[in-house]
């Protein structure tokens, strides 16, 4: 039967254990139009999430625990493999989007909208992590930009090749030992607001832009007109270099474009950009989504009570190296018939 993996941002209690079985179901407000288990209440009454008893869902039993580790607790859980074809489609993670909302720009920080927060996206920008220039982010690997480690500037827009470079800036950080960084960066480079939640303590946040692309044939010295877009770049191959098998609409790795093309010679002329000048500020927009309810029962064969019979002797017995918790033993004794 299929394994189902589920990840909670909290610790379990630890009444959950190896061979109890989890249960999801998706609630709804009572009290709202459209509940099957009751009308729309009056607009005084603060409606609550419930759930039909015929929509509790068995997901299956847990398997395995993985402990806490300060980020996640999992359990993993023995689905059927019916209740797995029909339902685990319906199990909702749930989360909260925070969403950059911009306040207030002057410059030409003004011009462009930010990579970062902006939900029309479909590949944001990732998180920078102690960059050195402005033309790179998110790097946790020690090698240079165009080594094929980082994610670069040119991999946000390989990732996006309709957006244009006029039209959006990137999140960057810059250190501040770097022997090229001007005195006067506080003045006149658009920085990134301290509480943004981007933001990264110990360096120059900023906001950077690129330069229209441009491709150098190295075979012959020419080089292309300049692209706002990487789609426009690439249907340029689709007719400078027909043989290339690059075709419009094509998905071209940031690699690719750093002179990998099959059969197209050259790469990129210049990394180009670099830091916007003026001011910036923002505030967050926080969108969270209510997920499926999880629950758990007990093996009803370890927790049967009411035993019938005339004499009963127990032994209490724990033999497994794994935590085990004992809640209740209880015993039901009546007169029997004369």
């Amino acid at each position: 039967m299929p394994l189902v993996q589920l990840d909670f941002p909290n610790p379990l209690n630890t009444s959950v254990q190896v061979g109890d079985f989890a249960y999801f179901s998706n609630p709804i407000d009572y009290g709202t139009v459209g509940n099957p288990n009751g009308g729309e209440w009056a607009s005084t009454t603060t409606p609550h999430l419930t759930s039909d008893q015929s929509d509790i869902i068995m997901i299956g039993e847990i398997t395995t625990i993985i402990p806490w580790d300060g980020t996640v607790n999992s359990i993993i859980c023995d689905m059927p493999q019916t209740l797995f074809n029909q339902y685990f489609s319906s199990i909702v993670a749930g989360g909260c989007v925070v969403t950059l909302v911009s306040a207030g720009a002057t410059g030409g920080c003004a011009n462009y909208t930010p990579a970062y927060g902006q939900p029309s996206i479909t590949n944001p920008q990732p998180h920078p992590v102690g960059q050195y220039n402005s033309d790179t982010y998110g790097n946790s690997v020690p090698s240079g930009p165009w080594n094929g480690g980082p994610y670069i500037a040119l991999h946000f827009f390989a990732d996006n090749p309709s957006l244009s470079v006029n039209d959006y800036m990137l999140h960057n950080t810059t250190a501040n030992v770097e022997p090229f960084i001007s005195t006067s960066i506080s003045s006149n480079w658009c920085l990134i607001d301290s509480s943004n939640p981007m933001y990264e303590a110990g360096y120059i946040n900023h906001w950077t832009r690129r330069n229209p692309f441009i491709w150098s044939d190295t075979s012959s010295g020419t080089v292309s007109p300049s692209f706002n877009t990487l789609n426009g770049l690439i249907n340029w191959f689709v007719v400078t270099y027909p043989s290339s098998g690059v075709v419009s609409g094509q998905s071209v790795t940031a690699q690719q474009l750093l002179g990998n093309m099959p059969g197209v010679p050259g790469g990129l002329a210049f990394r180009g950009g670099g830091p916007i000048s003026g001011t910036y500020t923002s505030t967050t927009s926080t969108a969270c989504t209510g997920g499926s309810f999880i629950m758990f029962s007990k093996d009803n064969k370890v927790n049967l009570s009411s035993g019938l019979g005339y004499y009963a002797s127990a032994t209490l017995r724990n033999d497994s190296p794994d935590k085990a918790e004992l809640f209740n033993i209880g015993a039901d004794i009546f007169e029997s018939s004369k």
